[in-house]
């Protein structure tokens, strides 16, 4: 199987995860965590805990609509002190940013109830203060009864060769869910029963600081929680808490939001290119949007960027392109996004778990694996919701409306008409794609033995 390199969009929007918090470990080895002084990083942590805290530029969100979604407010905390909803943050060099990234999230905890939440934040090769301002923000969050759990690595997945790069993302997201799992993620590990050592020239400089306690402690969780994942896009509380809706109103095990890359810093909308192509596939296996290359006798009609505008998304599947169209949520094979829901206990019962390929298997991200696992143990209710979207451009992150990108006007389709009917069984045949000018149709579960 061919290792190619699989270009931009997915190296720009490629979806990583967080973890845990003044205690370091490699191996065996233990030190202290050395504390370093930011003259302003106080200053950020007012607009996080404050929505309408303008001091700093941040992203301007409308108020959260308390009617569509109190339901998914208990009423009053758990006798167990279980934990219905888990975010899962993955942030690096972006102080400017947190207030956008998490100021949304906090709001979201305060709605959904603090004591129902639990935060991990993984903090990767940050030298911008990141870092000290989310070790300011525990003590906040312990006011609050938030549960967090704080991680800082120097792990580098574009250090490496292709191969490396998927296994460190797996690993990064597994060290993430170090509170869901209650285990201990070794640097060799891949999460599926099969240990490859990294190189030995990646391993010496790689560490893992969990900041918050040395060993993992099992968050308790109820049998509907829900985990979030969010990179560094700016978002708003209702992009959120619609995810959360929307799996819990389509009974899904899986949610995405819809992401998009946009070529000019000016974030032209009618140029904005579907960015999650590698890690994502139709219900029938087939990519989101069609890719041609020089090599293609069809290269001349449509260029690859032409392809990936938001009117010719899903153009290979009629039924779901028509949910789109109509801004309702559509049932996919795999998916792949900046911000995500997923049902936790699949994951806190070691059912599945983020991986990279194994051998002989498919050069595929540990995104799409993950889905695949997913419909391998019957967990195939996996769905794009395009009425909630993220972006990044090259001029930096910011925030999409509804629809690929309305103006900032994000869609709502309420009630019975919105829902999925779903598909059980997955499709015979998958598109793997090692690389974008590099595509060939496979069994659905090749290589799962």
């Amino acid at each position: 199987m061919s290792r190619r390199r699989f270009g931009s969009f997915a190296q720009v929007c490629a979806l990583f995860l967080c973890g845990l918090p003044i205690v370091t470990r490699l191996g065996h080895l233990s030190t202290v965590i050395p504390q370093f002084n930011y003259p302003q990083v106080q200053t950020f942590i007012p607009p996080i805990l404050n929505p309408l805290d303008t001091s700093v530029n941040r992203t301007i969100c409308p108020a959260i609509n308390d009617t569509r979604y109190s339901h998914l407010r208990p009423v009053e905390p758990d006798s167990g002190n279980k934990r219905k909803y888990v975010f899962s943050v993955s942030l690096q060099q972006c102080i400017d940013l947190l207030p956008s990234v998490l100021g949304p999230l906090i709001e979201v905890i305060r709605f959904l109830g603090p004591w129902n939440c639990a935060i991990s934040i993984i903090s990767r090769n940050s030298t911008d203060g990141t870092l000290e301002v989310l070790r300011l923000l525990a003590a906040e969050l312990e006011r609050l009864d938030v549960g967090y759990w704080l991680t800082s690595t120097n792990l580098d997945p574009n250090a490496g060769s292709d191969e490396e790069r998927i296994r460190k993302l797996a690993l990064l997201r597994t060290i993430a869910l170090e509170p869901i799992t209650g285990q201990h993620t070794e640097l060799n590990d891949n999460n599926d029963g099969h240990r490859k050592p990294f190189p030995n020239h990646s391993r010496p400089a790689t560490t893992i600081h969990r900041l918050s306690s040395p060993t993992p402690s099992n968050i308790s969780l109820t049998p509907d929680a829900t985990l979030i994942s969010l990179t560094t896009v700016a978002i708003c509380a209702e992009d959120i808490l619609e995810l959360i809706h929307q799996r819990a109103h389509q009974s899904a095990d899986m949610v995405c939001a819809m992401d998009w890359w946009f070529p000019s810093p000016q974030h032209d909308h009618d140029h904005a290119h579907f960015s999650s192509l590698w890690s994502s596939r139709a219900l029938n296996g087939d990519l989101l949007a069609k890719i041609f290359f020089p090599s293609s006798p069809d290269y001349l009609k449509e260029k690859e960027a032409e392809q990936q505008q938001p009117d010719l998304v899903l153009a290979n599947h009629p039924a779901s392109r028509a949910r789109l169209q109509a801004n309702l949520p559509f049932q996919v094979f795999a998916c792949h996004s900046g911000l995500a829901a997923y049902a936790a206990q699949p994951l806190a019962d070691h059912r599945v778990g983020f991986r990279g390929p194994r051998d002989g298997e498919c050069f595929q991200g540990e995104t799409q694996l993950f889905c695949k696992d997913m419909w391998r143990t019957g967990f195939g209710r996996i769905a794009v919701v395009p009425s909630v979207n993220v972006g990044c451009s090259s001029g930096g992150h910011l925030r999409v409306g509804g629809g690929g990108g309305d103006g900032g006007r994000v869609k709502r389709v309420k009630g019975f008409e919105g829902r999925i009917v779903w598909q059980e069984e997955p499709p015979e045949r998958v598109v793997c794609m090692p690389g974008f000018g590099d595509q060939t149709w496979l069994a659905w579960d090749e290589g799962l033995g």
